[in-house]
């Protein structure tokens, strides 16, 4: 019997300070079928061009945008992780 584990990715980066109603993104180019976001352990939903928020993206090797502004620290140390 084979068992697929999920894998996590994670990375820190410094987010660049941003002018005020500006909005940062996360841009994946392209995925295995499915990815979920975090910054700093904060789930980040992804939500498509109807404005629908899901749990995840899903689209195998497709890409995804995921608005990450409320969740980042601008001009500080952010943990990014992919599920």
């Amino acid at each position: 019997q084979m068992c697929i584990r999920d894998r996590w990715y994670r990375a820190r980066v410094t987010v660049p300070a941003v002018a005020s109603g500006k909005k940062i993104r996360l841009w994946i180019g392209g995925t295995d079928g499915r990815v979920k976001v975090f910054v700093k352990g904060r789930h980040v939903p992804f939500v498509n061009d109807k404005q629908e928020p899901a749990d995840a993206f899903a689209g195998y090797c497709a890409p995804a945008s995921f608005e990450i502004t409320a969740a980042v620290t601008p001009g500080g140390e952010n943990t990014i992780a992919l599920l």
